[in-house]
């Protein structure tokens, strides 16, 4: 049986973190290890007592840095502690994980040891804290638009992770609650994915918790906007040159049409797949070059037979280039969405 370590990054626990941990038994798991994450002298009582169980082992540091920071200690705990252990599997020590979930979560990562197991919460929208939902919302949209994939919850903390997906765990930038949207958007490029629905629980409205809607959420989703500020900066870059070029290089319409668009595409492009570039991962970038250049041919082909086609009506070289490019756009959008129902349906089927 191959083994499994339970890892609970904790910061300023209370009676509740206690309560919770007595649930677990010596058979559920082969290593039991809390990182206390720069709670504090005020909290060194809890931290007694929670030994005293004798079946956790407590690990930290004095000084805060983040849950994504304690998980990555933990890693690397258990990792230099036994390389035999096959699986992690993180929860939060906050009473948020119900025990059954967690090890139905467990079962899932040992039935499936090559996939990244997710803890997805059921969410009552009556009882669920309002920013909480609307933080739930733009991550999970987030991920959909940036992955291709639908997922329940993306800033669930009770997740089960394969031995090949350790290294990706320890080297994902990101020390706070960042870290774990990083790694899951990572790992979904490496790692089937398996979705275990589990409770969810917000106690006193979630006022235990050390998440900061606002704050989080924009750290959490940081990525995407880079993304995003990315895609517009590069269009902004686009459609700016190319007024450069046609009022000050090429004022001739042929020499607009077909020399300045595939020049002024050339720079923005060059622009947009660099950002790519120190954004992704260099290895998955690589691996995306074929569909890059491929995309860029089509998209220069439409803009370019769309920005005549405009033109035919009357309308100025700059405008029809304008449009073309927003239709481009949003027949982009759309064959996602297409896409997006066929792969439903198969899934239904």
């Amino acid at each position: 049986m191959k083994k499994v370590a339970l890892i609970i990054p904790v910061y300023e626990p209370d009676v509740m973190t206690i309560n919770f941990l007595k649930c677990f038994k010596p058979t559920d798991f082969d290593y039991f290890i809390i990182v206390n994450d720069g709670s504090g002298e005020k909290y060194k009582d809890i931290f007694k007592k929670i030994e005293e169980n004798k079946l956790f082992k407590i690990i930290g540091y004095d000084e805060n840095h983040g849950k994504g920071f304690a998980l990555k200690y933990g890693f690397d705990y258990v990792i230099n502690l036994d390389s035999e252990v096959a699986f992690f599997v993180t929860a939060d020590g906050d009473g948020q994980h119900v025990y059954q979930d967690i090890l139905r979560v467990k079962e899932k990562l040992v039935e499936n040891e090559n996939a990244l197991v997710l803890g997805t919460r059921v969410f009552d929208k009556k009882s669920m804290p309002l920013l909480s939902k609307i933080g739930n919302y733009i991550s999970k949209t987030n991920f959909k638009i940036f992955t291709k994939k639908d997922i329940k919850d993306t800033q669930t903390g009770l997740r089960g992770i394969p031995s090949n997906l350790f290294s990706l765990a320890l080297n994902t930038k990101g020390d706070r609650y960042d870290y774990e949207a990083t790694f899951l958007m990572d790992a979904l490029n490496y790692a089937n994915l398996v979705q275990v629905d589990i409770k969810s629980v917000y106690i006193n409205n979630n006022e235990g918790s050390h998440f900061k809607p606002l704050k989080d959420t924009i750290l959490i989703n940081k990525n995407a906007i880079s993304y995003i500020l990315l895609f517009i900066t590069a269009f902004i870059l686009d459609i700016g040159l190319f007024a450069t070029f046609k009022n000050f290089v090429f004022n001739n319409f042929e020499y607009n049409l077909f020399i300045s668009i595939p020049v002024v595409r050339i720079i923005s492009a060059s622009f947009y797949f660099t950002g790519l570039y120190l954004l992704d991962k260099k290895d998955l970038f690589i691996r995306k070059i074929p569909k890059y250049i491929i995309l860029f041919v089509v998209y220069l082909g439409l803009s370019i037979a769309f920005s005549y086609l405009l033109s035919l009506s009357g309308l100025s070289i700059f405008i029809s280039k304008l449009l073309a490019d927003i239709i481009i756009i949003f027949l982009n959008f759309l064959c996602y969405k297409i896409t997006e129902i066929i792969r439903r349906k198969k899934t239904n089927d």
